[in-house]
């Protein structure tokens, strides 16, 4: 596996990716929907070695993640499963972002929607128990023990409802076929 950094694959995409190149993103799908790079298949890391006999027939693939952990991990396993042309891609999908070079998708990630979206609701029902009725101090008590009940069981229900939005919608294959 090579490394290659954001603007090496700035100029691969550039001059358009051939039918034996592939561009795969591997972070989780809800992360995919909400902010992309144009041309990027989302397989997830914990899917990658399931696909490894398809991406024997490419001659480079392009791997990223948002911060190179896990796209580096993927081409690990896929190197041992025989895949060949491997890159692993250096840096974040932010970086990426502050370049200036283009992404898909919605302006803030799940996360941030979560964190904004929470603490609004916090925000406004604790300002409307004090100026408007009590009974309204049930909005923060209700985000709190949810926000601690998400954390012991590892989920998000704000983020999975926030992932249905149409705004992290999109129509992209997960496909590792070449076109």
């Amino acid at each position: 596996m090579r490394e290659m950094n954001l603007q090496e694959l700035s100029e691969k995409l550039k001059k358009g990716l051939s039918s034996d190149q592939m561009l795969i993103d591997v972070r989780e799908p809800g992360e995919y929907k909400t902010k992309r790079i144009k041309g990027a298949v989302n397989i997830p890391l914990k899917d990658i070695g399931k696909f490894a006999d398809e991406m024997k027939g490419f001659k480079e693939i392009f791997i990223h993640c948002a911060s190179g952990k896990r796209c580096k991990i993927a081409c690990e396993e896929l190197e041992k499963k025989g895949v060949t042309g491997l890159a692993h891609v250096s840096g974040h999908l932010s970086d990426w972002e502050k370049t200036g070079l283009p992404v898909i998708g919605a302006k803030f990630s799940l996360q941030q929607q979560v964190y904004m979206t929470a603490g609004s609701l916090l925000f406004l029902g604790s300002l409307l128990a004090l100026i408007a009725s009590p009974k309204f101090a049930y909005v923060p008590l209700f985000i709190g023990f949810m926000m601690g009940l998400n954390g012991w069981l590892g989920t998000c229900l704000m983020e999975k409802i926030l992932a249905k939005m149409p705004w992290n919608q999109s129509s992209s294959s997960c496909s590792a076929t070449k076109s």
